[in-house]
Order: structure tokens, then sequence, then C-alpha cells
């Protein structure tokens, strides 16, 4: 693309686009548009900053797009004025399209209220990369998500965009083959990072990619749209318009995210720190027909727990095991019992362990399922009874939204943590007033 774009191709490629079955890839085409016409680099003033004139040149492709006076053309022209995220052409734009009565898409209109909704990392130790992904949710049930592939030394691959939800990744990487494992260490697994980590994990290195840059068919052409979905929060565009959560936003957001994990809407009550009891397994609710299968399950949970974690661990599973077993469906599927066993431990394993701040889990899934003797990863049967019993997170924290499932340890952390955020919050809003 030129600074005198060949407009009849490119709203044919729009109309396209819009008529296919990702018309949010149109913010892929303006990202790239806005690049080849106003490249940016690490030094540029923060373009969401400006509200004097327009860019010169970007300006002038707006209106040359605008004057081939198609509702194609006016939604190129309102998806570059959004990514470039120059408040001028934004509004310039707007007021042009209204009084040329122009119609828009109806999801167009309001995708300054996109917001992101999950984040995750995947590493590959055999790949030697990590890949952050970043998911946007649209307007009108659309989803984007960026995805920045890095070197193990943090060094940009590539960068680019899957019209798909954060969820669909997640659900793809976890139905994958069964992974290489190496001395019997998984090398491949997913992880969950907090908005601002993945937001300074990215923005380091784009710099580092300005000292040495590095070029694909989607990188730099996709970098107005990194800048764009970076600053957005999970509640939408961040109010001062930067790259970052403000200190008061983050702490809020930190402090919301543990109390989904935990179930509350509130995490306002002190946790106990005591000790899970070593607790004999509640038959209460588990219905008769699915005692002889629990039975099965519940040996090959205790047997894990013993061999590779401890009793308040064995406790935590058996509490969680007496949940899902008062599903007859979910408990006396198709799944195999050694797979369901698996799927308990690891779904009690990652709960314990996204709640603090480590980055690896203690134990691996494959020194799970060697143990147990299961024939594929647990994480996608962990996944399918999470999903049964309707525990869903939002911000992509394996909790089980309860801390009966928390060992003290973990208990103890989560606490510290709270007790972090709510200082922050509160030293934040009294400085503010």
């Amino acid at each position: 693309m030129t600074t005198d774009p060949n407009t009849t191709a490119l709203i044919a490629a729009v109309d396209e686009t819009l008529a296919g079955p990702a018309p949010q890839m149109l913010l892929v085409m303006a990202s790239a548009l806005v690049e080849s016409v106003a490249p940016r680099s690490s030094s540029d003033e923060d373009s969401s900053s400006h509200n004097g004139a327009p860019d010169g040149a970007l300006a002038a492709v707006v209106a040359l797009v605008l004057n081939e006076g198609s509702p194609e053309a006016a939604a190129l022209a309102w998806a570059v004025s959004e990514i470039a995220g120059d408040d001028a052409l934004r509004d310039g734009t707007s007021r042009s399209v209204n009084s040329l009565r122009l119609v828009l898409p109806d999801w167009l209109y309001d995708v300054d209220h996109s917001r992101v909704d999950g984040v995750l990392e995947i590493w590959d130790v055999v790949d030697s990369s990590r890949t952050l992904v970043l998911g946007v949710e649209l307007p009108s049930a659309l989803n984007l998500c960026l995805v920045v592939v890095l070197d193990l030394s943090a060094r940009l691959r590539d960068v680019y965009v899957l019209a798909a939800s954060v969820q669909e990744v997640r659900d793809s990487w976890t139905a994958g083959a069964p992974r290489p494992a190496v001395d019997g260490t998984e090398t491949s697994w997913m992880e969950y990072p907090s908005l601002p980590d993945v937001q300074h994990v990215v923005l380091s290195a784009i710099d580092l990619d300005v000292v040495e840059p590095h070029v694909t068919d989607t990188w730099p052409a996709s970098r107005p749209f990194v800048d764009w979905a970076l600053a957005l929060t999970t509640a939408g565009k961040s109010v001062d318009g930067g790259m970052t959560l403000t200190p008061l936003q983050y702490h809020t957001m930190m402090l919301e995210m543990l109390s989904s994990s935990l179930g509350v809407d509130n995490f306002a009550e002190p946790l106990s720190t005591l000790p899970l009891p070593d607790e004999e397994f509640d038959w209460t609710l588990v219905p008769d027909e699915v005692h002889a299968r629990t039975s099965e399950v519940l040996a090959l949970v205790d047997t894990c727990a013993n061999a590779l974690f401890d009793t308040e661990f064995r406790t935590a599973c058996r509490r969680y095991l007496a949940r899902v077993s008062t599903d007859a469906t979910l408990i006396a599927g198709r799944a195999s019992a050694t797979s369901t066993a698996a799927a308990i431990v690891w779904n009690i394993h990652r709960a314990n362990h996204d709640l603090v701040s480590d980055r690896m889990p203690q134990v691996s899934s494959k020194a799970i399922t060697d143990l147990l003797g299961a024939k594929s990863s647990p994480t996608s049967r962990a996944q399918t009874i999470r999903t049964a019993l309707g525990i869903y997170d939002h911000h992509y924290v394996n909790g089980l939204q309860s801390s009966d499932y928390l060992t003290s340890a973990t208990r103890i952390a989560v606490q510290e943590e709270r007790n972090t955020h709510r200082a922050a919050i509160i030293e934040l809003t009294l400085r503010s007033s």
C-alpha cells in the first residue's frame, strides 16, 4: 500500500472482507494501511494522545478513501481512524461519514468499546518460543486474537491476528496432539499472565525490534493493531488513552481476579490460613449408581496425592471429586477412571498454582499421567469438568471459584496478595482525594 492506493482494488478487498465470515479482519487491513502510510517507531509520540491536527498523510488517505463514496469506503476510513489512535483524525472521519450519510456495519460504530477478554502464554522449549495471546472482544459478539511470538530471549519472531476468541485458541491448544517430554518434564505448557505483564513483555520486545528490525508477512504491518489492542483494558479503552493501566486500575483488576477465582463478589473477609484437615471422602451427595466408579477414581486420586503432594492436597482433591461425583453423567461418562482422576488432580494443582506467583507448576501433567497410567494429558478432561460444573473465570485464572480447594500455603499467599492490592487501592484513592 502507498499514500495513493488503488482505491478500486482496496474497496473491493474491503467488500469481500465485510461480506465474509470474519468482517472484524477489517481492523487488520486498516493496520496495514496505517503502517504503510505512517510507520511508527518506539520513539514516536503516542499517537493516541494527539489532540491537534491529524497526521497529514493519514488524513490525506482517509479523504481519498472517503471520496470513493461507498459504505465499504466509509468502513475502511472509520477503521483506519480508530486503529491510528489519532483523536483529531477519528473526530474528522466521524463527521465526514455522518455528513455523507454513509452507513457502517453496526459493530464498527461501537468498536471503541472493545475490550480485552483474556490472555494466554504458551511456552515451547522444543521450538524455543513463547507465544503471547491477547483476546479482544468486539461488539456484536465478534472476536480477534493478537498473537505475539517471541524466542526465549523475548525477541520478536512474528506478530499476527486471528479471527478467533481466546477461548477457541485455548481449546485448540488443549485438544492438540500429546506434546513431547524431556526427562519426564513437559516441553510445552500454557500459562495465564496478567494483562500488565503481557503489555510490558510485548512493548519491550517491540523496543528491541527497533534496534534489530525483524520483518515477516504480518510484521510490522500489524504494529498499529498491536498499539490499539494493548491500549485496551478488560473494561475497554484505558482511562488515560495510554498503553497501560493506571496503578489504581491495575490493583483493582488484580483484586477482582482474586475475588473471581475464589467465587466471591468482594474479597473483603480474610481467608483462614489453617491447614486443610485430613478429611474422609464425603459420600453424602454422590448418587448410588456411581459409587463404584467414584470409588475407583478416589483410589487413584489418593494414590497420586500421596505420591506427589501431601495430605492437604489430598483433602482438596477429595472435596473436588465429591462435587464432581454429584453429576452422575459426568463421573460415569465415556472418560476412563484414570483420565478423570488425572483431571481432578490437575484442576486442584492448577487452582493452587495459578493463585501464587510461581511461573511453573511444581508437578508436570506428565508426572501425573505417568503415575496414574493415563494415556493423554489431563488438561482437556480437566477443562470439560470445569465447564460441566459451570466454573468459568473470564480472567483466565484456573481458580475453582472456592477457597475450599486451596492449601494453607496458597491461602496465605492469596491473603498477602489481597492485602497488597487493598493497601495500594486505599493509598491511591486517598492520594487523589
